[in-house]
């Protein structure tokens, strides 16, 4: 890799016509966004802390163990009476 020395790194014609492409894309979409839609996307990424994403795997981790457990039981016959 070559070395950059602080310059920014320069791309093949059609690479740069893609980033271009793909900028005016999203700047597009975001400007035709109602300020609804805007402040819904935002919300969720405000509003929700780094770790409520961990906690929803061990929430699921647990639950998938609790659901082997049962289904587990209830092929051997435990608990029917």
């Amino acid at each position: 890799m070559a070395e950059l020395n602080g310059e920014p790194p320069t791309f093949p014609v059609h690479i740069e016509a893609t980033i271009s492409s793909i900028a005016r894309l999203r700047a597009e979409h975001r400007d035709n966004a109602t300020p609804l839609q805007r402040d819904q996307s935002l919300s969720l990424v405000r509003k929700c802390p780094p770790q409520a994403g961990s906690l929803l795997i061990v929430f699921m981790a647990l639950a998938r163990d609790q659901y082997h457990v049962l289904s587990r039981s209830q092929r051997q016959g435990v608990g029917n009476g």
